[in-house]
């Protein structure tokens, strides 16, 4: 690592009487001064760019490196304008070779107007991957006034980014997975020359300190194949996609084992190198165990060009490159689709032939019914197509029985009553609700929350008895008792809390402590709380009205469902289809059920201690789901 020069207001010959305090203010993380680097020929490496002047200053257009520089940690600040017109202008950091580097750009042209305005893309034998990456942590949306110079920050440490724009002081873009491993590489300034972007100002530091928050654990959804083989790369001109190699007598495929990233996304330019600039193609082959003859779906997502066969048989074939299917297709991978294949028992071969011209070499695969079920859940009976958007559910011990709401019916919508049996005792047991969400039993009536208020319900006849209505409703949410018969319903979009006495529902608690407050539930005196803004499950004393922290769920949980188990622990639900137990300290949070792959995502459940049934209602999916919980 070259070191940067850091300058001392002592002599230039350093007498031994400051070696000791120079030593020190190294040792303790003494930050480097930031270098201004004039756009020069013996600085930069300007074989692709020019040195020119645009609003009276001294500027860059094209693609330079910096010479005799390699930075692993540290910050870039540069000024750039652009005209508003097409161009990819970016920043390139840890280039440890031709074709292997970061990148985070800008799109002049879609800034303001679409949510990829700014992208982080990785490098990988000189192929850009910009169709792999998208969406949070790889793409955001910017403000870029045209003709203006617009400074931009880039920080950057360790497998973290980000991008702040025009002096913000909230990033535009936090990167918080890079994609190469951090090296000491070189940096770079890219634009094309066609008088659409210019970079001017540009510094840098080496900072090793810089402060990120920790990234959030990455998961693999149940059913993604994260181990593959791949061939050598052959002229897709020259190659059958329709099919296998040993269809076409191909006997050299020089198979190489390969690991997917945590999404089951294989970024195949991570591992061969295009030939040309002409359409390439590799095969990929992985094994899926069937227990039995049948049909399971796979759900994939390639970039450009895709053929699947199961058992050598061909089942699809289709293409996703950028522009093909629509004018305005940016041909971005995800699972966007999905085919059935026939399996037999035992081992299966699923193979793809995945073709590539430019924007990102990619596949991904996973069994699209598989779900995660924990050793202690049994899955009990399931109700589908029956219901309307099932919202949340909730039991009478009186009546034995589960009320449950149904969300959206075209404005008529509906309280169901079910048995524990899975049975449907009465389909539109409660009539005239408006979009009915949380539910919660309280002296003998049904309490349900609608759009502004809440409803109270006869169990006895199912008719609405009074509306108590809320003031200035944004979203209301879920409701709980506590053992007073003081009902407590959250206001998800207003981020508060409203407390229902007798008739009286109004705004009781609101502030920091609260964002996108959704599940809610009583116990021991406490106020449980599940805080989607921030995915923490939250106490407050009753009394005291102190807060306490009791677990934090991974980022971007919404805590749909919450509620106890009876012993201390509690439930709780992300509604993108997952369930976990608490521990009473919160210390430990386990997975128990996981339904993000087939999207029975899980809203506002209940759970019966002493039938020890787990019933959750999924309102996407439209089903109602019952597990047997020991």
């Amino acid at each position: 690592m070259r070191s940067l020069p850091v300058h001392f207001p002592v002599p230039l010959q350093i007498r031994p009487l400051f070696l000791p305090l120079l030593f020190l203010l190294f040792a303790a993380g003494f930050e480097a001064a930031a270098q201004s680097v004039e756009f020069e020929p013996g600085r930069w490496n300007l074989e692709k760019a020019k040195v020119t002047e645009q609003r009276g200053r001294n500027c860059l257009t094209g693609t330079a490196f910096l010479n005799n520089v390699k930075l692993k940690d540290g910050v870039i600040d540069v000024d750039l304008l652009v005209t508003g017109a097409t161009s990819y202008p970016g920043i390139i950091f840890r280039r440890s070779a031709d074709g292997e580097f970061e990148r985070i750009y800008l799109r002049p042209h879609r800034a303001g107007q679409y949510p990829d305005a700014v992208q982080y893309t990785p490098t990988f034998n000189g192929s850009d991957a910009w169709q792999l990456y998208n969406g949070p942590g790889y793409t955001a949306a910017c403000e870029l006034p045209p003709d203006n110079w617009i400074h931009l920050r880039l920080e950057f440490r360790d497998d973290q980014a980000r991008l702040f724009i025009g002096g913000n002081s909230k990033p535009a873009l936090v990167v918080q997975d890079l994609k190469h491993t951090p090296v000491h590489g070189s940096l770079g300034l890219d634009a094309p020359q066609d008088g659409s972007a210019y970079f001017s100002r540009f510094s840098y530091r080496e900072d090793a300190k810089l402060a990120f928050p920790p990234p959030p654990a990455p998961r693999t959804l149940p059913g993604t194949i994260t181990r593959w083989e791949i061939s050598r790369v052959f002229k897709a001109s020259t190659i059958d996609m329709e099919r296998t190699p040993a269809q076409q007598n191909i006997d050299d495929p020089q198979w190489m084992t390969v690991e997917s990233e945590k999404n089951g996304l294989v970024n195949v330019a991570r591992y061969r190198g295009r030939t040309g600039q002409a359409a390439d193609c590799i095969w990929a082959r992985a094994t899926i165990l069937a227990d039995d003859d049948g049909v399971r779906e796979l759900q994939f997502g390639y970039s450009d060009a895709i053929s699947i066969f199961c058992n050598g048989r061909p089942l699809y074939a289709g293409s996703s490159a950028y522009r093909q299917r629509d004018p305005s297709s940016l041909g971005i991978v995800g699972y966007f689709d999905a085919v059935y294949l026939p399996l037999e028992d035992g081992e299966n071969e699923i193979m793809f032939c995945v073709a590539e011209t430019f924007g990102g070499w990619g596949f991904m695969a996973r069994d699209g019914d598989a779900e995660l079920l924990d050793a202690t859940l049994t899955a009990k009976w399931n109700i589908t197509r029956q219901l309307r958007l099932p919202e949340s559910v909730v039991y009478d011990d009186v009546h034995n029985v589960f009320y449950v709401s149904n969300f959206f019916d075209e404005g008529k919508e509906f309280i169901s009553k079910v048995s524990p049996d899975g049975e449907i005792l009465s389909l539109r047991w409660a009539s005239g609700l408006n979009r009915p969400t949380g539910l919660a039993m309280n002296a003998g009536r049904l309490f349900a929350v609608e759009r502004t208020g809440v409803a109270v319900i006869n169990t006895e006849t199912g008719v609405v008895e009074k509306r108590i209505a809320a003031k200035d409703a944004k979203f209301l949410n879920d409701i709980a008792f506590d053992e007073e018969g003081i009902g407590y319903v959250t206001d998800s979009r207003a981020n508060r809390l409203l407390r229902l006495e007798g008739d009286v529902l109004a705004p009781w608690l609101e502030g920091a402590t609260l964002g996108s407050p959704n599940g809610i539930h009583v116990e021991n005196g406490e106020l449980i709380i599940g805080n989607s803004d921030d995915a923490t499950v939250k106490a407050m004393n009753l009394v005291s009205k102190q807060w306490r922290s009791i677990a934090t769920l991974d980022p971007g949980c919404v805590i749909d469902g919450l509620t106890g188990m009876g012993d201390g622990r509690l439930l709780a639900s992300d509604h993108a289809g997952r369930v976990f137990i608490i521990s009473p300290s919160g210390e430990v949070v386990k997975t128990i059920l996981d339904r993000s792959t087939t999207q029975r995502y899980c809203a506002d459940f209940a759970y019966v201690p002493a039938l020890h049934l787990l019933v959750i209602p999924s309102l996407q999916e439209n089903s109602l789901t019952a597990y047997t919980l020991k």
